[in-house]
């Protein structure tokens, strides 16, 4: 793993529980020298799949999408810190690398794989072995670059995500929506002034973005009102269930019911 790469334990539960195409699956033998990260490569073959399972390439190019929003949203948080913005990050000694926690090494390194134009379907060996070809491929702007953009403009099939438009919706039009095009229609919900009614959708990433919907901004009413609700949830402690420690779910619901309530957030 790059020296800069910030740490989880997304690949020890997938190793755990026998995924088999897991960031420990994809990490290449010299893995500084590679093109992204293996939680880059993660994310990217994860959308493979994805597009081989449904056979449609606007399947990956949906989650690319929903990817494409949580990145804008992280580049944008560390603003003040742009070094965080990158794929390879210099630490200084004694740096907490969780501070560094978000979706940009997810989504900008599999953004990157992308961008190199990478093999359909790679099994494991041929993935890591056109990795470390293409290395030398790599413009710095990539790995070292900062800012709210990735520096070349990318264009998924947006097919399914259409449906998910906001211009001409009507209630009966949610009947048709898969998990993901839920979490899209409310990702662009988040353009609007009014919020829908809560909902309680046993999916967690329909949840959570729906939280992240209620609790902005917040000085608002909804956000008030839905606050305690949220970090109930997402400590396990409201009867759904949620899966509890995912840092995928924590720290985006606690930062936001921090900027609503810091006592509740601390004492939650």
């Amino acid at each position: 793993m790059p020296v800069g790469t910030p740490y989880g334990g997304g690949s020890g539960y997938s190793r755990a529980h026998g995924a088999p195409w897991s960031p420990q699956a994809a990490r290449a033998q010299q893995p500084t020298h590679s093109p992204a990260s293996p939680r880059a490569r993660h994310a990217y073959m994860e959308r493979l799949l994805l597009q081989v399972l449904h056979n449609s390439p606007a399947a990956r190019g949906f989650s690319f999408i929903i990817g494409a929003t949580a990145l804008v949203d992280d580049l944008a948080r560390y603003t003040d810190t742009p070094r965080y913005q990158r794929l390879v990050i210099d630490f200084a000694s004694g740096e907490i690398p969780d501070d560094a926690y978000s979706r940009v090494p997810y989504e900008k390194g599999a953004n990157l794989i992308l961008h190199l134009g990478t093999p359909s379907l790679p099994v494991r060996g041929s993935f890591v072995d056109a990795g470390a070809r293409r290395a030398g491929d790599v413009p710095p702007a990539w790995l070292y670059g900062d800012g709210l953009k990735l520096p070349v403009e990318m264009t998924y099939d947006a097919t399914l995500a259409q449906a998910a438009d906001t211009a001409e919706f009507t209630k009966a039009d949610l009947d048709g929506f898969n998990a993901n095009q839920i979490i899209v229609f409310l990702e662009r919900l988040q353009a609007l002034p009014a919020l829908p009614r809560a909902h309680h959708a046993p999916r967690h990433a329909i949840r959570l973005h729906f939280y992240a919907l209620a609790l902005a901004p917040p000085t608002s009413d909804a956000a008030v009102h839905f606050a305690p609700e949220a970090a109930r949830w997402v400590v396990g402690v409201d009867g759904t269930g949620v899966i509890k420690g995912r840092m995928k779910f924590c720290q985006p619901i606690f930062k936001a019911v921090c900027k609503i309530d810091s006592a509740l957030a601390l004492e939650t």
